[in-house]
């Protein structure tokens, strides 16, 4: 079982199986643009959301100054809030941001943990998302 959603506001945990800890995009935030000023147009572009992991093909389109919206190819593993993301165009690092929000936040549970270990995990999550303006955009 996976933990598919956190709904901070209503103290709600959704569980879900493999299938739904893959994310199609997300939302960056704080972006910071290295080869132009802003981004004024959709661009398609290779992003990458884990240091270990390879570059992936995305589409980024803006949003605002400091946001855009990244929509993926291919579905994601495991695309989490809080976490950078890096925009490539051919080999270069074209800018950046913060994941702010995936299409869906989740993370493994062992099948080994006891309830007691994932209640509590959850909720030091929820009371960490508390403190954090949710962005009630989806993709």
């Amino acid at each position: 079982m996976y933990v598919v959603e956190i709904k901070a506001t209503t103290n709600e945990v959704v569980l879900g199986e493999n299938d739904r800890v893959f994310a199609k995009g997300l939302i960056a935030e704080d972006t910071n643009w290295i080869a132009f000023e802003d981004l004024k147009e959709p661009l398609h572009i290779m992003a990458k959301i884990r240091h270990a992991k390879s570059t992936e093909s995305a589409m980024i389109v803006p949003m605002d100054e400091t946001h855009c919206r990244v929509l993926f190819e291919e579905p994601q593993r495991a695309v989490t809030p809080g976490q950078a993301v890096v925009f490539y165009k051919d080999d270069l690092v074209i800018g950046g941001g913060t994941i702010k929000q995936s299409s869906s936040f989740r993370f493994l549970i062992k099948s080994s943990t006891s309830l007691s270990q994932i209640f509590s995990r959850l909720l030091r999550m929820i009371n960490t998302l508390r403190s954090v303006k949710i962005l009630v955009s989806r993709i």
